[in-house]
């Protein structure tokens, strides 16, 4: 896993981390007054109090039911303070697990590693791809030192793959076209009748038409070549090629005569005979159409042959050479380009998603301050509801007391209150403001990171196709070693 994968990983849990906390509106209870006062009847008591002399003029210690007032209405706010101060402590948990101070560290650090990582990736494409064009270098050479000791101009002109199967095709049909229509020919005078026939068959096609694609393919070439000697091996073999042919399909003739005509198995020697003593002596039409048709095969086996290739020997196996090479370093370009764009792509997708992490955290944190304060904002209205409402009990049982005697007791001079706990807004080490600075500084660091993934990129496709101008740096350097 990259350190980017475990820093999305770390956010990720970060962010749905399970902290148990409540909305502020649910834990803060509006007070109904009307509901406490029919437990307290507080006007009701004073009145029947008051009537009875309670409590004595002269105490100083408080009412058993100004105490009562002020333990139900103590009893409600210690209440609300305890459930307060558990959701205060949630909130300020979740929102202490937020401090980025480390974790600013590690986006810096997986933003460098990503980044790192695509740029190691561009260098072993682009050593890789140097490799790759070596191989076209040293084929443009030898191309060029053909090309110059051959004193060649032009450039080699050969069939495409589609022009050579075709060709192979054309080879294929003369050979079972002439070999059937050997067989045919045979059969009348071959004891093992069209089965013995197509072996004979066989064998003639194999010599006729092979005999041309051997010529054709390997010897015809050298009449084209700059060698004197290799030009008359050429013309020699290509000249003897026709002469054998005709040879040949002259005696296959004569054997199919002779062989109608029910020599069997003296006809082969016969037919030797007769081409020695009388070449052209055949007396069916049959005989000479079969010697037409072989020839004519031959001539078009050994022009299909040498038309695989271009008229110079060797020309087109090195210019094939070069093309294969380029075809080979091209496929390699791609596959290296198409590798780091996927592997950049990746990178962005990762910073990107850490980015948005980031950005989620800022609104949760923010939402997670906005609870906080609400609840802090509805606890302090019910704090000063509750001293209120406490109070007004409270001058309702007192006052109502007075009304009914001549005078009041000392105990109602003395002044009650509640006890109501205070909350304050800091929380330790976290604050909006320092979160947003550390979310910033995150995401400078994580836009750098982008900003260099597109220029390691940009550079590595540069670097790429100034590799291509192979011809260029082949010509300098040739020209630079004819200069020396």
């Amino acid at each position: 896993m990259s350190a980017a994968q475990k820093l999305i990983s770390s956010l990720n849990q970060l962010l749905h981390r399970n902290t148990p906390y409540q909305d502020g509106a649910s834990l803060v209870p509006k007070i109904d007054y009307n509901e406490l006062e029919s437990r307290l009847k507080s006007a009701e008591l004073g009145r029947e109090r008051g009537l009875k002399g309670l409590p004595p003029n002269d105490t100083t210690a408080s009412d058993e039911v100004e105490l009562k007032i002020q333990s139900t209405y103590q009893e409600l706010v210690d209440k609300t303070a305890g459930d307060v101060n558990e959701a205060l402590a949630s909130y300020n948990q979740r929102i202490v697990s937020f401090d980025l101070t480390t974790m600013t560290d590690n986006i810096r650090d997986a933003a460098r590693s990503t980044v790192s990582e695509f740029h190691a990736a561009v260098t072993k494409g682009l050593n890789d791809l140097k490799n790759a064009r070596e191989a076209v270098k040293e084929k443009l050479d030898d191309l060029r030192y053909f090309k110059e000791e051959n004193r060649l101009r032009r450039s080699a002109s050969y069939p495409t793959e589609t022009g050579i199967w075709i060709r192979r095709a054309v080879l294929l049909f003369l050979f079972l076209a002439e070999s059937i229509g050997n067989a045919v020919f045979l059969a009348k005078g071959n004891e093992a009748g069209m089965v013995g026939a197509y072996g004979e068959a066989f064998a003639i096609s194999f010599l006729n038409v092979g005999s041309a694609v051997m010529i054709g393919a390997y010897l015809s070439r050298h009449m084209y070549g700059r060698s004197a000697v290799f030009k008359l091996i050429g013309f020699i073999f290509v000249t003897g090629g026709v002469v054998f042919a005709a040879g040949l399909n002259l005696a296959v003739a004569h054997y199919r005569e002779l062989s109608g005509a029910g020599w069997f198995g003296d006809a082969g020697m016969e037919a030797i005979r007769r081409m020695s003593e009388n070449p052209t002596a055949l007396s069916d039409f049959q005989g000479w159409l079969l010697f037409g048709v072989g020839w004519l095969f031959w001539i078009i086996a050994i022009v299909d042959a040498h038309t695989m290739d271009d008229n110079f020997p060797g020309y087109g196996k090195v210019a094939r050479a070069l093309k294969d090479a380029r075809d080979d370093y091209a496929d390699f370009k791609t596959d290296v380009i198409d590798e780091l764009s996927e592997l950049r792509q990746d990178g962005e997708d990762e910073i990107k998603s850490v980015r948005a992490q980031l950005g989620e955290v800022f609104s949760q944190v923010g939402s997670l301050f906005n609870m906080r304060r609400a609840l802090l904002n509805d606890y302090g209205l019910f704090s000063e509801q509750a001293l209120r409402l406490f109070n007004q009990s409270l001058e309702t049982y007192r006052n109502m007391n007075r009304d009914a005697r001549d005078s009041a007791p000392a105990s109602f001079n003395k002044e009650l209150t509640l006890g109501i706990p205070r909350y304050g807004e800091d929380i330790v080490s976290v604050n909006m403001e320092t979160l947003s600075s550390q979310v910033d500084q995150g995401r400078r660091e994580l836009d750098d990171a982008l900003n260099q993934f597109y220029a390691e990129y940009k550079t590595a496709l540069e670097q790429f196709k100034r590799l291509d101008d192979i011809e260029a740096e082949v010509s300098d350097q040739s020209n630079s070693k004819e200069s020396q």
